[in-house]
């Protein structure tokens, strides 16, 4: 009987949750204008300008009760889409080679969308100019972990430029420090190994552009070396065998070492299962917190396990296992 009324409680609090959902979201239409009928003004680039160097900025007019614009490019051979993008602003910047292309905008809320603008055509073409052209990046992406010291750097080919200058940096508290500087490169590809990338940090890669005539900024993005493995969590609660009831909501708690210094965040890999040598694994998850909850539904023995595993790929090991008992 106990059990039974566990029960229906539970049921009654998620048909109110759904109702309460339903209210919600039926209210959000109601508060949100309707743009259905509008459309967005494009103002730039108009049909048939021609933009030269391979940096691109759409604008257009605000569209009042738009929370955000989704801004979709094609190519204007066979109009494939080549970009779609949602954006909160007015306004929008892309790299793009040289060819044709054409461009459409429309706004929309959380519940409505307006008329996509005309299509607009324009047309981009090479430029010895490489003041306000940009080099675009390609590996490794910006803000990556990595858990190897070898790293190939690439970058797409600018047309019309010479060669390119290539810096290393290890960003430190005391500020970012060189440790490799390559000018005039001619390809658009390096690999540098941990002759150079030598210890786990935080570093930069940055790339510009140059020619006879001009050059570009320097282009950068950012990335970690972590070759460490996470350490061993320690368990907190439950304690060993600790006892709960069916549909009791038990609460896990672990920790990590901070002996060494972890540059991945670290997720965790939490494991329950009726046996001892985890064959038969009724639950798993990967957590970014040290904490999470968990309701049994049968009685018995059981057994939980945690690792580390972390952004840039390591895998730690698992603490030695937590036994629990749920009664009927």
């Amino acid at each position: 009987m106990k059990l039974y009324s566990r029960i229906m409680r539970k049921n009654n609090h998620v048909h109110l949750i759904v109702i309460l959902a339903f209210v919600f979201i039926s209210c959000e239409d109601i508060l949100e204008d309707d743009i259905q009928d509008e459309q967005v003004i494009s103002l730039s680039p108009k049909e048939g300008d021609t933009i030269q160097g391979n940096t691109i900025q759409f604008n257009w007019g605000e569209l009042k009760g738009a929370d955000e614009y989704k801004i979709q490019i094609f190519e204007n051979n066979n109009l494939s889409i080549i970009r779609d993008t949602v954006v909160q602003t007015i306004n929008h910047s892309e790299v793009l080679n040289p060819g044709s292309y054409r461009w459409r905008i429309r706004g929309q809320n959380s519940a409505y969308t307006s008329i996509y603008s005309l299509p607009e055509s324009f047309t981009l073409v090479a430029s010895d100019d490489l003041t306000n052209q940009t080099v675009l990046l390609m590996s490794p992406s910006d803000q990556i972990y990595l858990n190897n010291n070898e790293v190939l750097f690439n970058w797409q080919h600018l047309d019309n430029s010479d060669f390119y200058n290539f810096e290393l940096q290890a960003i430190t508290t005391s500020g970012n420090i060189t440790i490799h500087l390559e000018n005039q490169m001619l390809d658009n590809v390096l690999t540098l190994d941990d002759e150079v990338i030598s210890q786990d940090s935080h570093y930069r890669w940055k790339v510009k552009a140059l020619n006879t005539q001009s050059e570009t900024v320097f282009f950068y993005r950012d990335f970690f070396i972590d070759t460490q493995n996470p350490q061993i969590p320690v368990t907190n609660i439950p304690e060993y065998e600790d006892q709960f009831d069916i549909m009791e909501d038990v609460q896990f708690q672990w920790t990590y070492p901070t002996e060494y210094n972890q540059i991945a965040p670290v997720l965790t890999l939490f494991e329950i299962a009726n046996d001892e040598i985890f064959q038969n694994i009724i639950f798993s998850d990967q957590i970014n917190t040290n904490n999470t909850n968990y309701e049994f539904e049968n009685s018995g023995s059981f057994y939980w396990r945690i690792r580390g595993e972390d952004l840039a790929g390591n895998i730690g090991s698992f603490n030695q296992d937590g036994k629990i008992i749920i009664n009927e």
